[in-house]
């Protein structure tokens, strides 16, 4: 099962390609409701589902378009001490928040627990996956502010839709190609800018 944190633009988008890559079980986290602004660059949700949840809208719309998907929600922040149970039954947790304590508190937690989570983030025509390994990696402490301290914006209005379709298609590859070797073996860390797209072995 994999876990998704976030549900805006990146998250909403992210959701829809794994679904079409075939995922049949999500857990799905986020605190923040449905607003008018939402509907459009937020692909998860319409008109009539403004001032719902943002999970219970996602779950809405899962289930009318993918009625053999099992979905988990959790109305609630993603903070450190939050006891949500991701874990239990996750293998996999996806970043697709745009606040920089909680992608550092994704990071611990998943140290802690000894699992692998995929980092999304994107500024205007620009953006960056990664994929931090603390399941098959020996490692001392998490690693996500050493190499994105400085990368901490994440999706915004003004942020080119076709950049975070494309960011969610590759954190949704990657997960695929996770669970399905239990590693990745392709490029670990993607980076996209206008034009170009960069797949690294850090």
């Amino acid at each position: 099962m994999i876990t998704v944190v976030g549900l805006g633009s990146l998250g909403s988008k992210t959701v829809i390609a794994l679904l079409k890559l075939g995922i049949k079980q999500l857990q799905i986290v986020d605190f923040d409701i449905v607003e008018a602004k939402n509907i459009g660059s937020q692909i998860l949700y319409d008109e009539s589902q403004v001032g719902l949840n943002k999970t219970l809208a996602a779950k809405q719309t899962i289930s009318q378009k993918f009625p053999e998907v099992k979905i988990i929600e959790f109305q609630s922040k993603f903070e450190l001490n939050s006891d949500l149970g991701l874990f239990k039954f996750s293998e996999l947790l996806l970043d697709c928040t745009d606040n920089l304590q909680t992608r550092l508190d994704i990071d611990m937690v998943a140290f802690t627990a000894k699992k692998p989570w995929i980092y999304a983030g994107i500024k205007g025509n620009a953006g960056q996956v990664m994929f931090f390994d603390y399941k098959n990696l020996n490692l001392n402490n998490p690693q996500f502010k050493t190499v994105f301290g400085s990368f901490i914006s994440g999706v915004e209005a003004v942020n080119n839709p076709e950049t975070t379709t494309q960011i969610a298609q590759i954190q949704a590859e990657l997960a695929i190609e996770y669970l399905a070797y239990g590693q990745i073996k392709s490029s670990n860390l993607v980076i996209v800018k206008p034009g170009k797209v960069l797949r690294l072995r850090v």
